[in-house]
């Protein structure tokens, strides 16, 4: 929850553009770090960020 507002608050003042999807790819990232099965959820994120890029 602090990446997520940590991030949040840095893409604001920028206007970054898909801020959600820089905050999501954080996440499965550190996520793929305590589980097994993250690798599989960060591969089928990385597809969903492609067709929505």
């Amino acid at each position: 929850m602090f990446i997520y507002l940590y991030y949040s608050s840095f893409c604001k003042p920028f206007l970054i553009k898909n801020c959600e999807i820089l905050i999501l790819f954080y996440y499965f990232v550190l996520f793929d770090k305590f589980s097994e099965s993250g690798s599989l959820k960060k591969s089928s994120f990385k597809k969903k960020a492609i067709s929505l890029s």
